[in-house]
């Protein structure tokens, strides 16, 4: 068998498919482009199996190439997925230790209104209000106003 064989490399077309087939390089090649040179010699064959299996080693190419092209796809999809999913880790984490830092900030500012609090408590009867949040105690710039603010942050930061 001689002559032109579509998607058949040189050494096919000069040679009987046998003697072809029996070289070591043809089955190094990919499987689809010997799917398709099967195919196009079933053709030159002619006969009714022949062209069947050519129509089959032709749809049987065709399917593996679909399902590569399929697959570097959902390798490609599950590439971005994870990267994706490594970003928002390194975004869960730096949004964890920013909360970790105002938890850590709220706990230091709550031990230094606590002395403020308390003195609010032991502000000897006195009823603490708007009406007296400009009186100064022990006659420094601290007023009765910021200590009664002082309470109430707590009270309002406490869990």
């Amino acid at each position: 068998m001689t002559g032109s064989i579509p998607y058949a490399k040189a050494t096919m077309t000069d040679k009987t498919e046998v003697e072809a087939l029996a070289e070591p390089d043809y089955w190094s090649r990919p499987l689809v482009e010997r799917l398709r040179e099967r195919a196009a010699l079933a053709r030159i064959e002619g006969t009714g199996t022949a062209v069947g299996d050519a129509v089959h080693f032709e749809e049987a190419a065709a399917e593996i190439t679909d399902l590569r092209d399929k697959l570097a796809s959902a390798i490609k999809e599950r590439d971005s997925i994870c990267e994706k999913a490594v970003e928002k880790t390194f975004a869960l984490d730096a949004a964890e230790a920013r909360a970790a830092e105002a938890e850590a900030e709220s706990d230091r500012l709550r031990l230094a209104l606590e002395p403020f609090a308390r003195e609010a408590d032991n502000a000897g009867g006195l009823v603490l209000g708007p009406d007296t949040d400009d009186w100064t105690l022990n006659h420094h710039k601290l007023t009765l106003g910021d200590i009664r603010r002082a309470r109430q942050a707590l009270k309002e930061q406490t869990p």
